[in-house]
């Protein structure tokens, strides 16, 4: 409607109207417009005297007293607070500041740091977007010009409020008439982005979660819950501590295999809802279900968290508890004002808000009382016994990542049993309806139950579920038909550009699930009941993750997290109530399906008779039902389904026959190594036995030193078409025909980069030279080629697979030898390895021993101008000396990263096992292993150190990871994803980074079930690696024992593990970027192609891009330095490219010193975004000035080095050749082909 807080109200609603006069508006009657138009005045009169007259509803002191040290520290978020105009929001906020102070003694400082850090950007966002709480009146501009047309505000707001309690159905008409994605502006909220497609739920909601997930709720529901804590599921903001939250609560609590946990609880509750039942069907009269579902939902939610029972709906603590439920449900005046914000002032919605404030009292009062009973019972040493008990055992934890405060665990029980109860009675009540109303339905249901549960034999219970194929189809269309909660609201963080839309930061998308759920092209008849049409899409499997033609549950990350206890309560309590029970209407009457909104969607109340069906469990024990039930809660262990897995024996491959296969690797940055690693764990499966090793123990004796019947080999080329450091002598020993490969069978997979000139030359050229000394390729195994740029991982399994399926059959699987126990210790055992747990440490905890030196870090500082616009540069000084490392200027520098302790943490959580117990390994076999890691250690060590958190395992390791999964729906996700049917998934996650280790395991939480020693067997395989740089220093210049590096730190990207969200850079980057002087880190250094020429006064011709510099800065500290000697020094050329020069021109003032000493003789620039009317990048420079290059190259011998990205490497290359085209006697592409074999033309490049 329009904003009555205007001093000129009138001609805003004459602006509206002219607006709907030129709009498409379906035809309404002239009464109703003139009804609109009346509206409107009047609500602009009434408002202006109402703003006069009414002093605001809220007074701030009033609702949050703080004392003199409180409001002392938090002075300055008061003050932000005061900016804000509309006065509820302020309110809001306020309360939200007090909340915090409240937590911050049971938060650990960043923890409170992080709160204030999110508080305070959304009350800037309120102050300068009007977005998520903040009244947006007509001054908030919405940037709607990349949207389709929606309803004008004026007859959206009219229809809205004109069919209040069915706006589902409003908004289900408009996205007939403008679309499946629409803007809708109504004055006084964000605006509303009106999503009504699956597909476009899907891209909107679940493909950009990250940036679609906040909760922006109207100014009314601020104004009745002002002092609901942040805490709240529903209503608060998605932020990082709700992501905790939610992820501590699915974990411990409410995943599938936790809720088997509740089976004894819920079959106990179950006993009581059928007594209930059985009392109201043997008066023989009609009786309302609603009352008897609510106790039943309830009833159960209360024994889960508290472990407190209810007799029946008229047990006085039941009364005091519904209360709560059913005053928060009834007080749905705040819809009402959302729309029309004018009723924000009138008394009937503030004294409706007041009693909404003592509900929640009381609410509070209640669930105190509840949890610190519980709180009594841990603290007197008893059994965690109920979810509460699980969630307060999280206040202990060590880890951060895993523990939640005391207001958090409130809150989540309050969501918990408040909001569970009301959604789960309704559902169960629509399926009652819509059973009643198709009777036939109803008797196949029965029959259905009859088969399975047998005559009368016992009552249904939560293995049978997976059998009931139509009761799950029943559930299903109900849920269809009336969803409980028919649309749900997510809050743009930023600027979204999706399906070409592009949708502002702050506006509401609104998941429009009603629309969604009667779309014809997906459900034709949509109005009718129909469960037959989910029978032939296994009904019995609830894909809520990832169904976006039917999302009872919601979508993204504000998806119910509460799913499976519901989903397995409504089963139960369906099951149950109509194996036996017979219902029918008064008169046989059909229900009425005419839904109406209120807390959630509901039909209109309706009475039904019930009769015991002959022969049923219930008529068999009737007398034992009809008694009230003692419940025993009992100490909650492991699930059913962790015990199968427990007590399932692991299993080893008995090796075949003759089958030993030698697999040899040649890896410079670790990709061959994890392949090689790959390859025989895949062949030991199968019974093939391996022994991995590196080429660079290749010797003249042959690739079968120990008399292996095949040689694979795994070949990585490295910058022009070369070797790696570790396969140099080896292919020295090829070329030559000096090593025994004559009559050895073999198999070669070549990995490579098409974007670099010699794709593959080194597995190209060792497949050859194998064949041409007689070596004997694997029958049906050709050479094997994979692209870094395409999909390396798709290459491999499908030469891997080839491999093994003909030269590896599977043989036969025997039982692994039992597992040990001794005292004090305790073991856990998986394929290689057996991880046994220490009692107490045996040594000190040291850095493991690893390759290179210790180092210290003398000190970071920033190379860039503006690294908030380019990012950050950092020269990062190096000291070892004493240590016995030496490198020559522009060597390599290898730097051994270490993983952020936050990723460590929340990765921690994810496996689920303790961080800093001390375990050591033993192999499983009598074979000597390699250890992995150095042992005795601690997981935290092997995390932060040994593993890649954030980096992308290739698809074998996934394929490994799903055989772990404790859930068989995430499995088989998991399999889609690493298998040939889900390479377009993966791809799309790898383009947006979203494929780390760490975000599978989040995005897959089940893997929490995978035992240690499995986990431990495969971190060769995403092992962490060394990060290698360019030295920028000359030894000589700096000393022998420092080095200077410099790097580019990549930003920082969104990663989110199970709700948990944390930003992390790159891993050496970052790691390099956040050393302080004095920190340790683990270095090496190896040989690289850059050298200067020996003749000292030979032309030197440098071409770079960025932190493509490295090298050159060594250069020229050494050139100074022979200048300083009196050595004659050629020219020296640096072709150097950024974007500008006042942004990231790093070494500026470094180069500008080297041209006045004469070290550098010519410096040329290129900025590729100085200009708005030209790029001009480092190939432009090297084109205009050719005729110098020819003569430096062609009459003085002058070197060419470049460094920097392929892209700029091969435009230098053409720049060049293009240059020496213009000698007439030169052919141009050999001559720098020659230049490059004599070292005279070295690029390193990276794609």
């Amino acid at each position: 409607m329009a904003s009555f807080f205007d001093l000129q109200p009138l001609t805003d609603v004459v602006v509206k109207i002219q607006l709907l006069a030129t709009a498409q508006v379906p035809a309404v009657s002239t009464d109703a417009w003139l009804a609109a138009l009346g509206v409107a005045v009047a609500g602009a009169v009434v408002g202006w005297r109402l703003a006069r007259r009414f002093t605001v509803p809220f007074d701030a002191d009033r609702y949050f007293p703080l004392t003199e040290p409180e409001e002392e520290h938090i002075h300055g978020a008061f003050a932000m607070c005061e900016q804000i105009k509309d006065h509820t929001t302020r309110c809001y906020f306020k309360g939200r500041i007090r909340e915090m102070v409240r937590v911050q003694p049971i938060c650990d400082a960043d923890e409170f740091a992080k709160m204030s850090e999110d508080l305070r950007a959304e009350v800037d966002d309120c102050v300068h977007f009007g977005t998520c709480f903040r009244y947006a009146g007509p001054a908030v501009k919405w940037d709607i010009s990349r949207l389709p047309p929606g309803p004008p505000p004026l007859y959206a707001g009219y229809e809205m409020v004109k069919d209040l309690k069915r706006m589902h159905r409003v908004l289900c008409r408009f996205s007939r008439q403008y679309g499946k994605v629409f803007p809708m502006q109504l004055e006084g909220n964000p605006l509303w982005v009106v999503v009504s497609g699956a597909k476009e739920a899907k891209a909107i909601f679940h493909d950009n979660g990250a940036t679609v997930s906040s909760r922006a709720f109207g100014q009314a529901h601020l104004i009745a819950h002002t002092d609901f804590p942040s805490g709240n599921f529903l209503r608060c903001p998605f932020s990082e501590d709700l992501k905790k939250r939610r992820g501590v609560c699915w974990r411990e609590a409410l995943s599938k295999q936790k809720v088997e946990l509740f089976r004894p609880i819920l079959e106990h509750c179950r006993h009581i809802s059928l007594r209930s039942f059985l009392c109201a069907a043997d008066t023989g009269e009609a009786f309302l279900p609603r009352p008897f579902l609510r106790m039943s939902y309830l009833n159960t939610l209360a024994c889960i968290l508290f472990g407190i029972s209810f007799a029946d709906v008229d047990d006085p603590e039941y009364r005091r508890v519904y209360s709560f439920v059913d005053g928060e449900a009834s007080e749905d005046l705040a819809g009402a004002a959302d729309i029309l914000p004018i009723l924000r002032l009138t008394p009937l919605h503030t004294q409706k808000a007041e009693r909404m404030k003592g509900i929640r009292a009381r609410e509070d009062a209640w669930l105190h009382e509840r949890i610190g009973e519980r709180r009594r019972h841990l603290a007197d040493g008893g059994e965690p016994q109920t979810l509460c008990d699980i969630l307060l055992g999280t206040l202990e934890s060590p880890c951060p990542g895993q523990r939640l405060s005391y207001e958090n665990v409130k809150e989540i029980c309050n969501e918990i049993i408040f909001a569970g109860t009301d959604t789960t009675a309704t559902t169960t009540e629509t399926v009652l309806a819509h059973l009643l109303n198709n009777p036939d339905k109803a008797e196949a249901l029965r029959e259905e139950l009859d088969a399975v549960l047998g005559d009368g034999a016992r009552l249904p219970t939560a293995a049978d579920f997976s059998h009931l194929p139509y009761l799950n189809a029943c559930i299903r269309e109900a849920m269809r038909l009336t969803c409980a909660v028919p649309f749900n609201g997510h809050a743009c963080s930023e600027d979204t550009e999706v399906l070409g839309y592009r949708i502002p930061k702050g506006a509401m998308c609104i998941n429009n699930i009603y629309a969604v759920h009667y779309d014809p092209e997906i459900y034709p008849e949509p109005d009718k009941f129909l469960p037959e049409r989910w029978l032939d899409k296994d009904p019995c499997r609830w894909s809520v993750e990832n169904d976006f033609e039917f999302m009872p549950f919601g979508i993204g990350r504000r998806l119910c997290i509460g799913y499976n206890l519901a989903l397995e309560n409504i089963q139960l309590f369906v099951a149950s109530l109509f194996s036996s029970f017979r219902f029918s209407t008064e008169g046989g009457r059909p229900v009425s399906t005419d839904e109406i909104m209120e807390f959630t969607v509901s039909l209109p109340e309706f009475k039904v008779l019930a009769e015991v069906r002959e022969g049923s469990a219930l008529a068999l024990r009737r007398k034992e039902i009809a008694e009230l039930p003692t419940l025993e809660l009992q100490r909650l262990g492991v699930s059913r389904s962790e015990e199968h897995a427990a007590a399932t024996p692991a299993t080893h491959v008995a090796p075949a026959a003759g089958q030993r296969w030698a697999v040899w690797y040649a890896s410079q940055m670790g990709t061959a190594e994890t392949f090689a690693l790959a390859v025989a764990r895949m062949a030991r499966r199968r019974g093939v036995e391996c022994r991995v090793r590196d080429l660079v123990k290749a010797t003249a004796s042959g690739l079968c030193p120990d008399g292996e019947s095949a040689a694979i080999l795994l070949v990585a080329t490295y910058g022009s078409g070369e070797p790696t450091d570790s396969a140099l002598d080896f292919w020295k020993r090829l070329q030559s025909g000096n090593i025994a490969v004559h009559s050895t069978r073999y198999a070669v997979f070549g990995l490579g980069n098409s974007s670099y000139e010699h794709y593959n030359a080194m597995g190209r050229q060792v497949d050859a030279r194998l064949e041409a000394l007689g070596g004997l390729r694997l029958e049906d195994v050709p050479l094997g080629l994979g692209d870094a740029s395409m999909d390396l991982d798709a290459a491999f399994d499908d030469w891997l697979r080839a491999l093994l399926a003909r030269h590896a059959p599977a043989a036969e699987a025997v039982k692994a030898p039992p597992m040990d126990a001794g005292a004090g210790v305790a073991y856990h055992s998986c394929g290689a390895w057996r991880v046994r747990w220490q009692a107490k440490a045996t040594a000190p905890r040291q850095l493991p021993k690893a390759d290179g030196v210790v180092a210290v870090a003398a000190g970071v500082r920033e190379l860039t101008r503006r690294p908030e616009i380019s990012g950050s540069v950092v020269e990062v000084d190096l000291d070892f000396s004493g240590h016995g490392l030496t490198y020559e200027t522009a060597d390599t520098i290898a730097v051994l990263p270490r993983n952020d302790p936050r990723c460590v943490e929340m990765f921690g959580a994810a496996l689920n096992q303790p961080l800093d117990a001390e375990f050591t390994l033993e192999a499983t076999g009598n074979k000597a292993t390699e250890l992995p890691f150095p042992c005795p250690t601690t997981l935290r060590e092997v995390l932060a150190s040994a593993v890649d958190l954030l980096g992308r395992p290739s698809r074998q390791v996934v394929t490994e990871l799903a055989q772990h999964c404790g859930d068989a729906a995430e499995r088989e996700r998991l399999l889609h994803l690493a298998g040939a049917g889900g390479k377009g998934d993966w791809e799309d996650l790898a383009a947006k980074g979203r494929l780390s280790l760490l975000e599978i395991f989040g995005q897959y939480p089940s893997l929490a079930a995978m035992p240690l020693a499995a986990f431990v067997e495969l971190v060769p395989q995403v092992r962490l690696r060394p990060r290698h740089y360019t030295a920028s220093s000359c030894p000589a210049v700096v000393g022998e024992g420092r080095a200077l590096l410099t790097v580019k730190v990549l930003p920082a990207r969104a990663v989110d593990c199970n709700g948990v969200l944390a930003r992390f850079g790159g891993v050496a980057s970052s790691y390099l970027a956040g050393l302080c002087p004095g920190d340790e880190l683990r270095v090496f250094s190896q040989p690289s192609n850059f050298a200067l020429p020996a003749d000292p006064a030979t032309p030197v011709i440098m071409i770079a891009a960025g932190t493509g510099i490295a090298p050159f800065r060594g250069f020229l500290q050494q050139r100074r330095l022979m200048l300083k000697q009196g050595v004659l020094l050629g020219r020296a050329m640096l072709f150097f490219g950024c974007t500008r020069s006042d942004v990231d021109f790093i070494c500026e003032d470094e180069l500008a010193r080297h041209l006045r000493e004469g070290s550098l003789s010519d410096l040329v620039t290129a900025f590729s975004r100085e200009d708005s009317q030209r790029k001009v990048y480092v190939q432009h420079r090297l084109q205009e000035q050719a005729a110098t290059l020819r003569e430096l190259i062609l009459s003085f011998g002058g070197h060419v080095y470049v460094c920097g990205g392929t892209a700029m490497g091969r435009a230098a290359k053409e720049a060049v050749t293009g240059a020496l085209l213009r000698e007439a006697q030169c052919d141009a592409e050999q001559y720098v082909s020659e230049m490059e074999r004599e070292r005279r033309y070295v690029a390193e490049l990276w794609a």
